[in-house]
């Protein structure tokens, strides 16, 4: 059979939409994790992460809220759970008063959590190994408070119990106390504050998940790695070969891609055979 009598009589629209339902439903399921070209500032991102060590504190700080959460779910997973698995231990901040549902008022509400399920698959214990600041308002005034003195800014921790019995809070008074700072912002100036700060005052390792653009002035500086939106996200599963929701669009996002090349390159073959059968009968 040509190839010209097999694309008319399998190729139709019925079955091609059958089998890209297919493809996505077992992608859904077993996700591939097909080749992807990380990028550079992600493979930085990376990179730092596994410079940590056992014992290690992490500052992790952003617009952290439920929705943006359950948006970004898969990906803070990848993130939090690469963390805990280096040993090193988190405290988190964010700059929006909603953060509080998100965790809830005792670690058993908590659902970051129950999500990424930390406590369960390295044994972490609030309080000990990973903590929440409360919120505090006044955005760039509130992150040059937070790392120039906790203890100053703060007397509770996000759950109300008082620093000096958090045992992890307890000896963390600035920002120089922590081995790593990582922060995401998507809005327009929160990225500068962050650098300006954080990095820029105190020499700490910092990284970032924020739109490129909006820290590309500091990076190879004060920024060491950044997760550029989406696609830095879909890096960061796939390096740590998380199969999360953000790998799985760019899956099928790929097989997609790939079967439309290979329709067009079969459409132009039965052109071309067509094309020259019309010059043999003329």
């Amino acid at each position: 059979m040509s190839l010209e009598r097999f694309a008319e009589k399998h190729i139709t629209h019925k079955k091609l939409a059958f089998v890209i339902a297919a493809l996505c439903v077992i992608i859904i399921i077993q996700p591939l994790f097909l080749p992807l070209t990380v990028s550079s500032i992600g493979q930085d991102f990376y990179d730092q992460v596994q410079t940590l060590e056992p014992g290690d504190i992490v500052m992790i700080a952003g617009g952290l809220s439920p929705g943006g959460f359950n948006t970004a779910r898969s990906f803070y997973k990848a993130m939090f759970n690469s963390i805990a698995e280096r040993g090193a231990k988190f405290v988190m901040w964010s700059v929006l008063p909603e953060f509080q549902p998100l965790i809830g008022t005792k670690p058993s509400e908590d659902r970051q959590l129950q999500y990424c399920e930390w406590d369960i698959l390295y044994d972490f214990q609030y309080g000990i190994d990973y903590a929440y600041l409360p919120y505090a308002p006044g955005e760039e005034t509130a992150m040059a408070a937070v790392a120039a003195d906790i203890h100053a800014t703060f007397s509770t921790d996000a759950y109300g119990t008082p620093l000096n019995q958090v045992p992890l809070l307890s000896g963390l008074h600035s920002l120089s106390d922590f081995d790593l700072a990582i922060f995401g912002a998507v809005s327009y100036t929160v990225p500068e504050m962050f650098v300006r700060q954080w990095p820029a005052k105190y020499g700490i390792p910092t990284i970032t998940w924020s739109n490129y653009q909006l820290i590309s002035a500091y990076y190879g500086k004060y920024i060491l790695g950044c997760l550029d939106s989406t696609t830095g996200m879909a890096e960061m599963e796939y390096l740590t070969r998380t199969p999360g929701e953000y790998i799985l669009r760019m899956d099928v996002r790929n097989v997609n891609v790939i079967l439309t090349f290979i329709l067009i390159a079969i459409g132009n073959i039965v052109n071309l055979q067509r094309r020259r059968r019309s010059r043999e009968a003329t």
